[in-house]
């Protein structure tokens, strides 16, 4: 039986009907197929993904969530009344198109050729230009060592030549297809503002890679930005929004600006928020980076750092709809909070209060001795709160364990780097044996367990000798198991880790510090992880199993890093519960 189509329109959507049916909005008609996969819906937006989604694929309010048929096809009438830019998602397949009122668009994610129907030659060539944004990309990164350690004329010049490559690109196009104006305007743009992007962070990476300061002032920037702050229009453009988002983050680097700004010992928040207000740019424009900035530190920073901001932010920003969602977010945080059982302070370091939110299996009382599950968030190390914790953490609160989602130090927030991440770990793992008896726990069965950077911090309360803590007390750090899941295991891969560890990233490897008589263990990675390669962990698996380690894995093929496959996270739940079966911390 075939499942009914459905469409489910949130705040923003881009389908509206019309209250007087006698007069009807235009419309377009978008029919499609793809494979249904682990999804059987896919998202239509008006406009680009926005910053807060494009590293994480979660959806967006301005989304329109349509339900596949069974066989994977879909079909909807949407109104419109002017040419605009749609994104279309399903999974990890993304494209782009443009659509006038009565057009009539198929998109097939399963051909090589993926539109047809109006103007379909039109938007096969947009997305083909938007891949070859992508491989300009890829190219770079691939090579930025070199490209990055070049003379600023050299590296000006090369950008030039990618930029003029993609330009001729398109003229080819254009010498035998029709391409209207909205198209033009979307690629050449796109291309003009990821080579600015470029241009802008070339100082920082530059000093990144070879130790040296180029000597500029802000007239550099100013060079760069001209006109780039005057149409509204271009917010829907991502390479736009990236710009000026990475631009903000140079304001707000103090001094650091004129050199390697990634580094800046600063918290994020708030000097972001006051150089976005500085900007000479029109309100709109403001008001739209203002959004996405408080709500990507929201969502990754929690509401905890934002102080005062929240009311200047309701007298200051003039866009209503934006405003209006921004607050429902913050107070849904606000509510969020009180999901723990209680949240403590378990360390005070340099004037910052670190969190432990912790949840109780029903009925536990402070004599019992139950076993612990220490959750670690993931987030690079830079990003992340303890509420991404709440999920695990109320699984295994719910199978008779005590389960705390830590807080610790982070880079964006409080200037520190991994080696403060691991010790603030390490710190909670003593902090639970200090308290077992107030906790009601086995200071015996303390599991320590994380997702990505979580996952390393996680792995590294267990192997890294250097770091780990003896108290006077006479309790440790070392936990009694531990869970990885798609975390880093290799730290000498790139400088990153070298600068987040005071120049020794051996220091936090946890692949280069395996040794015998580890903890039992058990690792999750997928084949695609493309954050933590898969070849990372394999070679960390091997030196497990060399040492003769209690060590259980499972290698998911085609699953990437934040394993969005609900299958596959089954799988993971499974896999750990029969885990702590077998450690006998929770029962069948």
């Amino acid at each position: 039986m075939k499942v009914p189509s459905s469409i489910i329109i949130l705040l923003f959507a881009v389908v509206f009907f019309s209250c007087n049916h006698e007069q009807q909005s235009p419309t377009f008609v978008i029919t499609g197929k793809t494979s249904p996969g682990w999804s059987n819906t896919v998202n239509l937006r008006h406009g680009s993904i926005s910053l807060a989604e494009s590293w994480s694929g979660q959806t967006d309010s301005r989304d329109s969530i349509i339900t596949l048929q069974e066989d994977g096809t879909f079909h909807l009438k949407v109104s419109l009344d002017q040419a605009r830019l749609y994104s279309f998602e399903h999974q990890d397949q993304k494209v782009e198109f443009i659509a006038s009122p009565g057009d009539s668009i198929h998109i097939d994610l399963t051909a090589n050729t993926v539109f047809s129907g109006t103007n379909s030659d039109q938007n096969n060539h947009l997305n083909a230009m938007n891949a070859e944004v992508d491989k300009i990309e890829n190219y770079i990164v691939s090579n930025q060592r070199v490209f990055f350690a070049d003379t600023l004329g050299r590296y000006n010049a090369n950008i030039d030549s990618l930029r003029s490559a993609y330009l001729s690109m398109n003229d080819r196009f254009k010498a035998s297809n029709e391409l209207p104006q909205e198209y033009q305007q979307k690629i050449l743009k796109e291309i003009e503002y990821r080579s600015k992007f470029y241009k802008i962070i070339y100082p920082a990476v530059h000093e990144m890679y070879t130790g040296d300061t180029i000597q500029i002032d802000q007239s550099f920037y100013d060079q760069i930005t001209t006109g780039s702050f005057d149409d509204p229009e271009f917010l829907k453009l991502n390479n736009y929004v990236l710009f000026l988002d990475r631009y903000a983050d140079i304001m707000s680097a103090g001094d650091l600006r004129f050199r390697n700004f990634y580094d800046a010992g600063i918290q994020k928040i708030k000097p972001k928020y006051w150089a976005i207000q500085g900007l000479d740019a029109k309100q709109d424009i403001k008001d739209y980076l203002t959004y996405e900035h408080l709500r990507k530190s929201i969502g990754n920073y929690g509401i905890s750092y934002l102080g005062d901001i929240m009311t200047n932010y309701k007298d200051s920003s003039k866009d209503s709809e934006l405003k209006e969602e921004l607050l429902k977010m913050y107070d849904e945080a606000q509510q969020r909070r009180s999901e723990p059982d209680t949240i403590v302070i378990y360390r005070n370091v340099n004037d910052i209060q670190l969190e432990a939110h912790i949840f109780y299996p029903e009925g536990h009382k402070s004599a019992d001795m139950r076993p612990v599950y220490a959750f670690f968030h993931g987030g690079g190390w830079a990003t992340g709160i303890p509420e991404w914790g709440y999920t695990n953490c109320k699984r295994y609160s719910k199978k008779g364990m005590v389960a705390v989602s830590f807080e610790y130090r982070l880079i964006d927030i409080h200037g520190s780097n991994i080696i403060d991440c691991v010790q603030d770990a390490n710190s909670a793992i003593v902090w639970l044996r200090k308290e077992a008896k107030n906790l009601g726990i086995d200071p015996d069965k303390v599991i320590s367990a994380g997702f990505s950077a979580g996952g390393h911090i996680a792995a590294s309360t267990a192997i890294l000798d250097q770091w780990t803590i003896e108290d006077p007390s006479g309790f440790n750090s070392i936990p009694n198991a531990y869970i990885t899941h798609s975390a880093s295991y290799d730290t000498t891969k790139s400088n990153f880790f070298r600068r987040q560890s005071n120049g020794d990233a051996e220091s936090i490897s946890t692949h280069h510090n395996v040794k015998p008589n580890l903890p039992p263990s058990i690792s999750f990675h997928g084949t695609r992880d493309h954050l933590a390669p898969i070849n990372e962990f394999t070679a960390y698996r091997d030196k497990m199993e060399q040492m003769g380690n209690d060590f259980e894995y499972k290698i998911f093929e085609g699953i990437g890093h934040f394993f969005t496959d609900p299958v596959a996270r089954a799988e993971v739940a499974e896999l750990t519960d029969a885990f702590l079966v077998k450690l006998e911390y929770i029962q069948e």
